[in-house]
């Protein structure tokens, strides 16, 4: 017979098996990073699934009511924390938003119920630039321009007046807005009051100014509030009815 001849033998499932680790290691070997790019892979997916169930969590009206009230309870223990060391008979200026009105009221500036509420919520140091560098709740008059802004109890003593005098549904206009501060207070009353509040800017500059205030302290105020953007308006709203129209005045200064 012919003994020469030699048959190769068939691979099993072991050796094919084998071959495939060997493979795999060889690539592995070469491509050092693969094994760990894979593995960063289901981490990838996981992580992105956590962060997506975190923000439908952080967006749930149930969790931003929790946090409002959290926020609402350290306003609440500042306000206390006020009433207990602040003397508004005292010589000391306000120097936080509760002072600020407890200084208001213990001088019959503003004896409104409305516009008492919305002194509290309206906190005015959040309408003053940090880098004006100066106390917002001192109660003084301010040179800007050359023009004397009134003080606050001067400004709030003349609102106090208009806001006693709204009836329900009240169509208020007012000429002038500034930083926005006395427009704001004025949204809370009128909006309390389910009204509307027309604000007409002596600039565009200064409508957009008094508008991103406003927006940044509470958006949902604006609804109530419609600021006109073109100074030329004031013909405009001379030709509609109001139950109140005033002024947030400016005095230049004499001599």
């Amino acid at each position: 017979g012919d003994c020469g001849s030699t048959t190769a033998p068939t691979p099993t499932y072991t050796d094919s098996l084998i071959d495939s680790i060997i493979e795999w290691r060889q690539l592995v070997d070469k491509k050092g990073m693969l094994l760990p790019t894979l593995l960063l892979i289901p981490i990838a997916v996981v992580i992105t699934y956590v962060l997506t169930q975190f923000v439908v969590w952080l967006f749930n009206p149930t969790v931003s009511s929790f946090f409002k009230k959290m926020e609402e309870k350290a306003q609440q223990a500042q306000n206390q924390r006020s009433l207990s060391t602040y003397d508004p008979n005292g010589d000391a200026d306000p120097t936080s938003n509760m002072e600020f009105f407890l200084y208001l009221c213990n001088r019959n500036v503003v004896t409104d119920q409305k516009l008492q509420n919305a002194i509290l919520k309206v906190d005015r140091g959040a309408f003053f630039l940090d880098i004006e560098n100066i106390n917002p709740y001192v109660d003084e008059e301010r040179n800007i321009n050359g023009s004397v802004i009134p003080s606050p109890s001067e400004m709030l003593r003349c609102l106090d007046i208009v806001c006693q005098n709204l009836p329900q549904n009240a169509k208020v206009v007012v000429f002038g807005c500034g930083s926005g501060y006395e427009v704001a207070l004025m949204g809370r009353v009128v909006g309390g009051l389910e009204g509307q509040l027309v604000v007409c800017a002596d600039s565009i500059d200064s409508a957009r100014v008094c508008a991103t205030n406003i927006a940044q302290m509470d958006r949902d105020l604006m609804d109530s509030i419609s600021i006109c953007m073109d100074p030329n308006s004031e013909k405009e709203i001379a030709n509609n009815p109001y139950d109140v129209a005033f002024s947030l005045f400016c005095v230049e200064e004499v001599g």
